[in-house]
């Protein structure tokens, strides 16, 4: 895969994990259990990180 390629994944897996931390805060808001969606935090976050990494690699 590209460069170019990476970079554009690793931007989308980092959206999505500022994403879920909105709906993390919004649970904790509404007083929801938020452990599920911190667990998709840490997926989405991990992914960033490994495809940032990928990104500048290559």
């Amino acid at each position: 895969m590209s460069p170019r390629t990476w970079r554009v994944l690793a931007v989308v897996f980092t959206v999505a994990a500022f994403g879920s931390v909105v709906l993390v805060a919004v649970d904790l808001a509404v007083g929801r259990p938020a452990a599920g969606d911190l667990f998709i935090v840490f997926l989405n976050g991990l992914a960033a990180v490994i495809l940032w990494m990928l990104a500048r690699r290559t």
